[in-house]
């Protein structure tokens, strides 16, 4: 018997392209099992397959991982006519895109029709979180099950880190915010930096701001560089993709992660941020409220710039509540264990079975 999988692209560092791997390895103790990909990267192109090759791979169900629109992984589904189980990631809407690139924002338009189109052929549903599941429910879905995505969250925890960042970071001195993710405009990356801006103008404080991802959108990346410099904000530092080693120096030297975004369907980097120790601050949006948790400031959906920058002079100045949400940090990403959430997705599987 087989049991594969379907994402639309591999790449390293990508949650969903992580996931699947170790489903995969997992998978492979009891079954054949690979993984198949629209497109792939070079350093993770060996680990995966093309979607040409779906159709002659045999039987056995396909577990469909969805997070945009992917017209040439629906074509191979349809040619393999295999059982597909739906593992439901989210899909940001298009509305957050469509000032910025209509093709992307017609992608994840795409991708919700999909979704319609695949649900009379899905055998069983698996959502990471119960705010992606709600949609599936919505959209005529039945007996989702919700299960944390699988990930690696000590990988970071357990490297020493960068030699150079560490000695940067430590010279440079003074409370340091990180952001971690990619950056698009759904994430808002620009609010905290007008949140850095408002703290320098009425407060006289000139924190560190490390924003660490991918720029995605070239348009976008460079309306946050040209803000940050528009704000005369010297402190502001764009990593970009960092290594593993890189993320984990800053991650380790941080005060504060904060996330402004507008929309999440579950947000992997604040569960990595709680175990290295670090406050989180987040938006009350999508699933973050639960991905948070209690161990978490969390912003009202309507709070701006101006709420986020006091936030986040409380969070660096007040020791008894870092400690408290230290704690709860700690406490709660024990749920998110890799062992513990591979048994539940590969019981779900098997259940589905």
């Amino acid at each position: 018997m087989r049991i594969d999988q379907v994402i639309a692209g591999a790449s390293s560092g990508d949650a969903v392209t992580n996931l699947t791997l170790m489903l995969r390895d997992t998978l492979r103790t009891v079954v054949e099992s690979d993984v198949f990909a629209g497109a792939a990267d070079e350093d993770v192109r060996h680990e995966v397959k093309g979607l040409d090759a779906l159709a002659s791979s045999g039987d056995g169900p396909v577990i469909y991982h969805c997070s945009i629109g992917c017209p040439p992984a629906l074509d191979a589904l349809a040619r393999a006519r295999r059982p597909i189980i739906l593992v439901y990631h989210n899909i940001t809407p298009a509305e957050f895109f469509e000032g910025w690139d209509p093709s992307l924002a017609a992608l994840t338009r795409r991708g919700r029709e999909e979704l319609r189109l695949l649900r009379p052929f899905v055998m069983g549903t698996i959502a990471d979180s119960s705010f992606n599941a709600d949609e599936l429910l919505e959209l005529g879905y039945r007996d989702v099950e919700v299960i944390p995505p699988i990930m690696n969250i000590d990988r970071l925890v357990e490297l020493p880190g960068d030699a150079t960042t560490d000695v940067r970071l430590a010279d440079e001195g003074g409370p340091l915010f990180v952001f971690v993710g990619q950056l698009l405009p759904h994430k808002q990356v620009h609010q905290l930096i007008e949140a850095a801006h408002v703290l320098a103008t009425y407060r006289d404080w000139h924190p560190r701001v490390a924003i660490i991802g991918a720029g995605r959108h070239q348009g976008y990346t460079e309306s946050l560089r040209r803000l940050a410099r528009h704000c005369n904000l010297e402190n502001v530092r764009f990593v970009g993709k960092a290594p593993d080693a890189v993320l984990a120096s800053y991650l380790r030297a941080a005060d504060v992660f904060v996330t402004l975004t507008g929309h999440e369907g579950f947000c992997l980097p604040v569960v990595e941020a709680m175990r290295f120790g670090t406050p989180v601050l987040a938006r009350a949006v999508g699933a973050l409220p639960e991905t948070v948790g209690n161990a978490g400031l969390l912003l009202a959906p309507s709070d701006g710039p101006v709420v986020a920058a006091e936030a986040m002079w409380e969070l660096a100045d007040r020791d008894r509540l870092r400690h408290e949400l230290i704690t709860r940090g700690h406490r709660h990403s024990r749920q998110f264990e890799p062992d513990r959430v591979l048994t539940r997705h590969v019981a779900a599987i098997e259940a589905m079975l």
